[in-house]
């Protein structure tokens, strides 16, 4: 039989009988949304009538193992980190292919054996605070820039395109064993004891678990290190200030029913017609969803109007009212980020608003958009709620754009708005995507869209003037908020750089004032973009697709506006 990586979360969840498809939880679903699989997808061959060199018994339980991105019940991931330019990054990795079993006894609460194998090269990124995510993989497969310009591969996948684990000996704490892994799981009972092979170096390890039987169940969980070092990988960082972590922190959860899995045939079918179930259910849901989001949104639009139709509103003496404010977020650990608000006068049925100087940017949309102020837990959870988004996919072309004081992109309305909610509750001030009228307000009051080419060209940041910026391995069309000349209210950059998210636009979703990749004769009062999901997420690889960012049409980001009070 083959073997296994010891790579690092490994959450099994089974089919028991016709209870259905265990997941792990919804966080766990959630932070698997919407993440790319590459293009290695093998189907790992598992023989279950030997398991680590044991041959089960009529007694035994044996449950095969598959990864869940190939619709089975085996989660892997390992994390580890880097120092760059002075700065600490952490990531995580998930594998793709992988196969394996595990045997118990479940009435004699005994584990007999586990193995599993990984195909190493069928690996993505699964999460990171770096500003792009998907160059590890290239670290991480060696098919990056190789030394002396850059990194070792933490794998040989030419030589040894699997790695493997098995173990038959599980030891109970108390009979007085230890262990040296200084973060061996709380309360841990029994030692896993068992070979890695990996980059064809076959090491010993010992690994902590908590070990549990009860009501029909097995549950085992362990946390434990390697060394790249240990298994042929020395560290050579010739990047001048970067280093890449040596050790590399694993985790492994293994949850399972006895009655489960006997036969690894019938599992997987069943596997296979439950993952089906759920696609379907999904894109059910992601469909009443969007028809409730298009309801609320026709009744807050509702609201408003009828708002501002009350006659007895008071007027607003904007003559008492500051032209401009200052307000900020803060994330833990990280300086404040400012904005600036500048008053925007009524008229035209539109009530006095301030409008944000300038288009939100990375630098104060990106610790937001991936949980860096909250723990994992509270960041599924948020997730699960529509409040935080799905990360983004791994390719997406805004990326490439350029991150710090450029415009935030690619985000759906969904995400402008729950964005919006999440800088009204660290402020305390109301903060919200403009309606259609008051954007439209707003660049007329400005000056509109310049008669003369000339002063198009100074206020614009468009294709015909972008400032191309060839910084490999990106090329940069936006450019930095503010770079270009204020309208007549002090507003910056409400022609091209990122189109921007409106509301009140009845059945359809809409955003005004252009974007960096259009020319100059589509720039017009009246340009609109439309949202249009076949078109926007036309090769986004999930379904249901996400709907907090599009891969096809990356143009659009946010401008908040806060009412007057």
């Amino acid at each position: 039989m083959k073997k296994f990586l010891i790579g690092a979360v490994i959450a099994i969840a089974l089919l028991a009988g016709i209870g259905g498809l265990v997941v792990g939880g919804l966080a766990y679903k959630t932070a698997f949304e919407n993440q790319a699989v590459t293009d290695v997808n093998v189907e790992v061959e598992t023989d279950l009538s030997e398991v680590a060199g044991y041959t089960p018994v009529a007694s035994d339980r044996v449950v095969g193992l598959k990864s869940e991105l190939q619709g089975g019940n085996t989660k892997l991931v390992w994390e580890t980190g880097k120092v760059q330019a002075g700065s600490r990054y952490d990531f995580d990795g998930t594998w793709t292919s992988l196969g394996g079993a595990v045997v118990y006894e479940a009435e004699a609460d005994a584990i007999k054996a586990l193995e599993v194998v990984i195909v190493i090269e069928s690996f993505n990124k699964y999460g990171s605070e770096h500003p792009a995510p998907g160059g590890m993989i290239n670290v991480v497969l060696g098919k990056g820039t190789p030394p002396p310009t850059g990194f070792d591969p933490w794998f040989n996948t030419a030589d040894h395109p699997e790695a493997t684990f098995a173990a038959t000996e599980f030891v109970a704490k108390a009979e007085g064993v230890t262990t040296d892994f200084e973060n061996a799981p709380e309360g841990w009972t029994h030692l896993i004891k068992g070979t890695f092979n990996l980059n064809g170096v076959e090491e010993t390890l010992e690994l902590p678990a908590v070990v549990t039987f009860g009501d029909g169940t097995l549950w085992i969980e362990t946390n434990f290190q390697i060394s790249r070092a240990a298994f042929g990988v020395e560290p050579k960082n010739p990047l001048p200030g970067s280093t890449v972590d040596d050790i590399i922190e694993l985790t492994a959860t293994v949850s399972a029913k006895p009655d489960a899995g006997v036969e690894i045939g019938a599992l997987s079918a069943m596997i296979t017609e439950q993952s089906t179930k759920i696609v379907a259910q999904e894109k059910m849901i992601a469909d009443l969803s969007n028809q409730l989001a298009m309801i609320g949104e026709a009744l807050a639009s509702l609201e408003r109007k009828v708002a501002s139709g009350v006659a007895s509103a008071p007027e607003v003496d904007v003559a008492n009212l500051p032209k401009t404010y200052t307000d900020q977020v803060q994330y833990p650990e990280k300086d404040p980020v400012q904005f600036e608000m500048v008053l925007v006068p009524g008229g035209d049925g539109v009530t006095p608003f301030y409008m944000a100087k300038h288009e939100v940017t990375w630098d104060m949309f990106y610790n937001w958009a991936y949980g860096s102020d909250v723990n994992a837990n509270q960041y599924a959870e948020l997730q699960t709620k529509n409040l935080r988004p799905s990360p983004l996919y791994e390719d997406c072309n805004q990326l490439k754009l350029g991150l710090g004081k450029r415009p935030a992109l690619s985000m759906s309305r969904t995400t402008a708005e729950a964005f919006a909610k999440w800088v009204s509750e660290q402020t305390g001030k109301a903060y919200r995507v403009p309606t259609d009228a008051e954007w439209q307000h707003a660049l007329k009051l400005g000056g509109g869209v310049p008669d003369s080419q000339e002063d198009l060209f100074k206020q614009a940041v468009f294709i015909d003037n972008a400032e191309i910026q060839f910084d490999p391995p990106f090329l940069e069309l936006t450019d930095v908020v503010g770079t270009k000349e204020a309208n007549a209210l002090g507003i910056h950059d409400m022609l091209g750089n990122a189109a921007e998210w409106v509301v009140d636009t009845g059945a359809d979703r809409v955003v005004r004032g252009g974007h960096f990749m259009l020319k100059v004769e589509s720039f017009n009062p009246d340009w609109k973009g439309i949202e249009d999901q076949e078109i926007w997420n036309e090769t986004y690889p999930q379904l249901p697709v996400s709907k907090f960012w599009y891969r096809d049409h990356y143009y659009q980001g946010i401008r908040l506006v806060a009412d007057v009070q």
